[in-house]
């Protein structure tokens, strides 16, 4: 049998649809290779009802429930939209698209080397300089890392927790410069700390016992998380302090600062005309409970 390129509609094999049904079932039919949605299935007793969906090639879901007689395994027949119908509304949405002014807009444009298009606002486009995502392209990613321009054009990476902070904690551990037999026991021992980039917030609360005949030199609170990188001048603050410490003569009040390795907290007296003075060995008693509660803030090396 010659192909029939004029045939207009469908009706190999037989269907079943229920009446006010919404499910076509065929039998022998080849639905999927022959039929699309909006073809109209049942003009074989004029009836024509819109195809919605190929589901397969035996089953087919109308848009509209078939007004037509049931029918259980029947001849039938679909109608085939002309393609042009589907074209003209293509066109139309197409054309519906084009007049936000968005086309019209990028082609206003006049291109230049590394630019892109972007949008100022609906139906206006500018160009802006393509280099700085060029260089973010030429990163390699990194876990916990994330972009940041080092220079006009250039970018580089740096550590996630530089942004967002590091929380930690650590045991503070208190010495003295020379400790010779000193033994330290603890009541409480909480050192913490919070990090951002190289900036440094430092609490540390102790209650401790120490004991010792032969140690001397200055006390020595370590176990600092990070070294400071300029220890001199840094200050803290004491808000507590109990037990029996002694004061450096002629002082009266405290301060909080770092030893010239910046990697100990030490204690200062501080009096009115009189230079500071380092809490050494004599000012605590052995055996005897001493407590102090302080914060420190400085930048790590």
């Amino acid at each position: 049998m010659p192909l029939d390129i004029d045939q207009s509609y469908y009706n190999t094999g037989t269907a079943t649809v229920a009446a006010n049904g919404l499910t076509v079932t065929g039998q022998g039919t080849l639905w999927r290779q022959s039929v699309r949605a909006n073809d109209m299935y049942g003009t074989h007793v004029g009836m024509p009802t819109r195809i919605a969906q190929v589901v397969s090639d035996t089953q087919l879901t109308l848009a509209y429930p078939w007004k037509g007689p049931a029918q259980t395994a029947a001849p039938y027949e679909i109608q085939f939209t002309p393609y042009d119908v589907g074209y003209q509304q293509a066109t139309r949405a197409l054309l519906q698209k084009l007049a936000s002014g968005n086309v019209e807009a990028l082609a206003g444009l006049v291109g230049a080397p590394n630019m892109i298009p972007y949008f100022t606002g609906p139906g206006a486009m500018g160009l802006i300089d393509g280099a700085n995502l060029e260089a973010l392209a030429e990163l390699t990613g990194e876990a916990d890392k994330v972009p940041y321009f080092t220079g006009t054009g250039t970018m580089g990476l740096i550590d996630l927790s530089a942004l967002t902070g590091v929380v930690g904690t650590f045991n503070p551990t208190p010495t003295f410069s020379n400790p010779g037999d000193l033994s330290v026991s603890y009541n409480t021992r909480n050192g913490r700390f919070t990090k951002v980039g190289r900036l440094l917030a430092v609490e540390i609360e102790l209650s401790f016992t120490p004991t010792f005949t032969t140690a001397s030199g200055p006390l020595l609170i370590g176990g600092l998380p990070f070294a400071a990188a300029f220890p001199n001048g840094v200050a803290g603050n004491i808000a507590q302090m109990q037990g029996p410490w002694s004061w450096p003569s002629n002082r009266t009040m405290i301060g909080v600062g770092l030893n010239s390795a910046g990697n100990s907290v030490v204690l200062r007296g501080l009096g009115s005309g009189a230079s500071g003075a380092l809490f050494e060995a004599g000012n605590l008693t052995s055996g005897q409970t001493h407590s102090v509660f302080l914060s420190v803030q400085y930048q790590s090396a």
